[in-house]
């Protein structure tokens, strides 16, 4: 990243496939949008395979299967929420002032396997800010992995994500960033949830961030 010189940072994965009119888009809504400094896509995956436990749990759709479907529209994202690494951009510009870097502590091969884009986009963009942009246009269409969307497969992540959740708000706290904790957040998802797979796999991720403390 320190490399690139163009003005705009894309991010996807490499079990894709991209719109023909996905790098054109995220281009041209930069320039409509030149106060904003995040963009994040549609992320499209094939909901006729997923089991039916979890067609029924839509809250557990993004961190199982990276589906991200705001509307139709253009819109800012609110308060702590952010695009989902398949599907992101960010200026580059950014990067230079805040010194921002791909957290490698983090993420796929470490202990901490999920929550990398988490802390690198908490780092260039707080919270509150409201420099994030939706852009439906900028769609993707993100492969399944079968193993996530088993209900063993679901539990396991979602524990993961909780110790993950405790880890990136030690390293965050440790880099004086400011870190909306998702515990109680959490609790309350769980409370206000009538899908018992649902409640099962919060719990999980609940005793994952209490497993790390």
């Amino acid at each position: 990243m320190a490399q690139a010189s163009g003005e705009l940072l894309v991010f996807s994965d490499d079990d894709v496939v991209v719109d023909p009119n996905w790098l054109v888009t995220l281009y041209n809504i930069s320039k409509l949008y030149p106060q904003a400094n995040v963009f994040g896509g549609k992320i499209i995956v094939d909901m006729s395979l997923l089991p039916r436990w979890l067609k029924n749990a839509p809250r557990m759709h993004g961190l199982l299967t990276s589906k991200h479907n705001k509307g139709d529209s253009i819109k800012t994202y609110g308060e702590n929420d952010y695009p989902f690494g398949p599907n992101m951009s960010v200026r580059k510009k950014l990067l230079d002032a805040k010194k921002a870097i791909w957290p490698e502590d983090v993420g796929p091969g470490t202990d901490i396997p999920l929550g990398d884009e988490r802390l690198f986009l908490y780092a260039v963009s707080s919270p509150k800010n409201n420099d994030r942009i939706y852009v439906p246009e900028a769609i993707v269409y993100h492969s399944l992995e079968l193993d996530q969307i088993s209900f063993s497969g679901a539990l396991i992540r979602h524990f993961q994500m909780g110790k993950s959740d405790a880890d990136i708000m030690q390293k965050m706290k440790e880099r004086n960033m400011v870190y909306p904790s998702n515990f109680l957040f959490l609790v309350k998802k769980m409370l206000t949830s009538n899908n018992v797979a649902e409640i099962i796999c919060i719990f999980a991720r609940l005793l994952g961030h209490q497993y790390r403390f």
